[in-house]
């Protein structure tokens, strides 16, 4: 299993980047999860303007994720991306996903309709 979201908050929590942005703890930990928080960090994305980590396009269901990672699925071979909430299929839409803490999400590459 690939975890692209994950291996990227890790990566930039270990880098020792020196945070100057909001919301101003500067990555020192108050709560336990400042490390983690990489709000408007180059790189970590956006779900409504998706550039790097997850990008797709604008559907009548929301938003439609094409590419993971770099990885793109081809819809000629039946391949589309899964997400998963806890193991489970979410059939709410990326756009429409409030993440909480503790929540586990998961993008999966598929094969068929």
């Amino acid at each position: 299993m690939t975890t692209p979201i994950v291996d990227f908050v890790r990566r930039y929590a270990q880098s020792g980047t020196a945070r100057l942005h909001m919301p101003g703890h500067k990555g020192q930990s108050l709560l336990g999860c400042e490390p983690w928080d990489i709000t408007e960090i180059r790189g970590a994305d956006e779900l409504y303007e998706a550039e790097g980590i997850i990008a797709g396009e604008d559907s009548s269901y929301g938003m439609f994720v094409q590419t993971v990672d770099g990885e793109t699925a081809d819809d000629g071979e039946q391949e589309w991306w899964c997400l998963t909430k806890g193991g489970e299929m979410w059939n709410y839409g990326v756009d429409d996903t409030e993440i909480a803490d503790g929540d586990v999400y998961e993008f999966t590459l598929t094969v068929g309709y």
